[in-house]
């Protein structure tokens, strides 16, 4: 099994490459390198209002999918990004529901936005890294997506 490595969501910036997409920016939690995932307005919305901590009067998707996970006991472990392939991340959902752990298919933006809400942590590959990835000198701030 590869080494993983732990992610942090940075923020969220509209996408330059496709027309009403955003880009979505994670970071290594102890390192320089940056990647950006294309979500989708939707995706981008719930993962925003996390960050911005709003609380909506009634539950989003996400929202939902944690409230079912938490009546019949399941926790999230971690999401993990283990693949990038033709322009598209794939991730998995790791839970456990104190008897068994199951690992189920999951777009990396919804997988995202629920680990946001339940503070679960994220983790890549390092090859996603250098595939992907950009280096970030600034650490305060996404280099060359929020700030020029």
């Amino acid at each position: 099994m590869k080494s993983k490595v732990k992610l942090k969501v940075i923020g969220i910036s509209y996408s330059q490459i496709r027309s009403g997409a955003y880009a979505l920016i994670l970071a290594e939690e102890n390192g320089q390198y940056h990647i950006p995932v294309v979500i989708g307005a939707s995706e981008a919305q719930s993962i925003a209002i996390t960050m911005e901590r709003i609380t909506m009067p009634r539950p989003l998707t996400h929202d939902l999918i944690v409230s079912i996970n938490n009546a019949f006991g399941i926790t999230l472990k971690e999401v993990y990004i283990y693949r990038f392939e033709d322009g598209i991340f794939s991730s998995e959902l790791i839970l456990d529901d104190g008897a068994r752990e199951i690992t189920i298919d999951s777009r990396t933006s919804d997988a995202i936005a629920i680990a946001m809400r339940t503070q679960t942590p994220i983790y890549t590959t390092r090859d996603i890294i250098n595939e992907t990835g950009f280096m970030c000198k600034m650490q305060k701030t996404p280099c060359n997506v929020f700030c020029n």
